[in-house]
């Protein structure tokens, strides 16, 4: 069938190539003639013989388009042999920019007929209505008329190298010429128009903005903004904005803009909002939405050094399968509206408990915790060991009895990761060991559990008596704690034939001796 839009093909060296299937070119016409009248230059194959020479020709005017167009409908998918798909995944191989016009809704049922073309159809959530059309024509309209051109690139200007997927900060980007500020705008709204859903949240399309818009803002928010690149391309990014615990409430509901983020360089306590989190569909794997995260955990650690405290992120969503990537990273649902689309909120301690993100990266090697010596004195500390105790008690399953042992003890060594405790070893001296110290408790939670604190604790505990002038340290843990006495044995302590005056002293029950074992390490003398 031959196809005939109503107007003739562009022969300007710059133009969008039209992709529809031909039986639908009635249909079509009425959209693709808008686009005409508004002054677009448009491409379409209206005189190619399909033949041998049609997949090289249409892969080379493909190649030389700014974009396509591409103009789904159902008569496509119930072709054996579509060359509007061949055409579709000619673009998507050549990683070309494709604007999606639903000409025909994709239901259900749609989905159970064709598995076979799941590939295509995985992006048909990222689409424009008819109704949409002008929007999407004032969009290119923009583009036409930009004096961004990459011909116009300083010549300092280079691009970058990146074998597999890597993420890289805009800062990073900016200041070794890999990408203008103008590139990442584009690049970032591009990703917008691509990630959010249409149909779920329209209202956010009509305020999106266009690149010019937010050129500036990438170059005042650089550090706090991170692009996933893969083949010397973004297909995704996060904006990580420090805001004041009172704007971040407000930015539930209120509009984003730069004046928002914190003054937060000379350090203090904050929360994050991300205006938005977009990741091109066809990259969305758990290792790239790993790889995110990553980030934003160095980027927290990194700011804690400089005393920048981050208490809670929230970031802004708009299409179901980005929820659920958040969701298996334990972010909860705060808020859903047509703005700000969907809000997912997480605390900083819960994002570091995450059994996904420990089994990944292994948070111990991605942390570095600070190690701190307290009296009981300090009842904050006393107070979250106690908590700690309390989580390992028999009641709870686990091994701890003597659950008071931190407000009773004379030593904390804590071991604190984003100002909360994690573990601690509670030291304390007594009249039956004379010259000497003894370990009362040991406790670590339960999900900073096998990353090396508890061999650090010990050690530390060693260095302070060592520093002291302590003889000896004692300790004394139940025959069925395991953990505890492979632990103090790898750390050099032996068996010690505790006598029952010793056991009483230390609090344990005469009925209780056999069920305990003790240990001690000679330290000076």
């Amino acid at each position: 069938m031959a196809r005939d839009l109503g107007f003739k093909t562009t022969s300007s060296e710059t133009f969008y190539f039209l992709s529809y299937n031909a039986e639908d070119a009635t249909r079509v016409s009425s959209y693709a003639l808008k686009m005409y009248d508004a002054g677009l230059p448009l491409w379409y194959d209206n005189g190619i013989n399909y033949g041998e020479q049609w997949e090289e020709t249409i892969s080379e005017r493909i190649d030389a388009a700014r974009a396509m167009i591409f103009f789904f409908s159902v008569g496509m998918l119930a072709k054996a042999d579509s060359y509007a798909i061949k055409e579709y995944r000619i673009a998507k191989k050549m990683e070309k920019d494709i604007y999606i016009i639903l000409v025909d809704k994709l239901d259900k049922e749609l989905w159970r007929l064709y598995p076979k073309k799941g590939s295509f159809l995985d992006d048909i959530d990222q689409t424009h209505f008819p109704d949409d059309i002008q929007m999407l024509i004032d969009r290119l309209k923009k583009d036409e008329n930009i004096t961004h051109d990459d011909g116009e690139r300083d010549a300092s200007t280079i691009r970058l190298c990146v074998e597999g997927a890597k993420i890289f900060d805009s800062e990073y980007l900016l200041n070794n010429n890999f990408f203008t500020a103008y590139e990442i705008s584009k690049k970032h709204v591009d990703l917008d128009y691509l990630t959010v859903d249409g149909r779920m949240f329209p209202e956010a399309l009509e305020v999106e903005g266009d690149a010019e818009t937010w050129e500036g803002m990438i170059t005042d928010t650089a550090d706090c903004s991170a692009n996933l690149i893969i083949n010397n391309n973004i297909v995704g990014y996060m904006d990580f904005l420090p805001v004041t615990p009172e704007d971040y409430e407000k930015l539930k509901t209120e509009p984003f803009n730069d004046s928002y983020v914190a003054f937060y360089a000379f350090g203090g306590r904050f929360d994050i909002f991300g205006s938005m989190f977009s990741i091109d569909p066809n990259y969305v794997t758990q290792n790239n939405i790993l790889l995110f995260t990553k980030w934003m955990i160095n980027r927290i650690l990194e700011w804690k050094k400089n005393n920048i405290h981050i208490g809670k992120i929230e970031l802004s969503i708009y299409s179901k399968y980005q929820a659920k990537a958040l969701e298996s990273l334990g972010f909860k649902l705060a808020l859903k509206n047509q703005l700000k689309g969907m809000l997912y909120e997480i605390k900083v301690s819960d994002l570091f408990k995450n059994r996904l993100i420990q089994s990944q990266f292994k948070v111990g090697q991605l942390t570095t915790y600070t190690y701190s010596v307290y009296d009981n004195s300090n009842a904050d500390i006393v107070n979250q060991c106690l908590e700690i105790a309390s989580s390992l008690s028999v009641e709870n399953g686990g091994t701890l009895q003597y659950l008071s042992a931190p407000k009773e003890s004379n030593v904390i060594i804590a071991a604190e990761y984003l100002d909360e405790v994690s573990g601690y070893l509670c030291l304390k001296e007594y009249d039956v060991f004379k010259g000497s110290i003894y370990v009362e408790q040991i406790g670590i939670k339960e999900y900073h559990q096998r990353l090396g604190i508890g061999q650090e604790l010990i050690r530390l505990a060693i260095n302070y008596a060592k520093e002291r002038g302590y003889n000896a340290i004692y300790l004394n843990c139940k025959k069925t704690n395991i953990a505890s006495f492979s632990a103090f044995s790898k750390a050099g302590f032996i068996p010690y034939d505790m006598s029952k005056e010793e056991y009483l002293d230390i609090g344990i029950s005469e009925d209780d001796i056999e069920k305990n074992c003790a240990l001690m390490l000679k330290i000076n003398g």
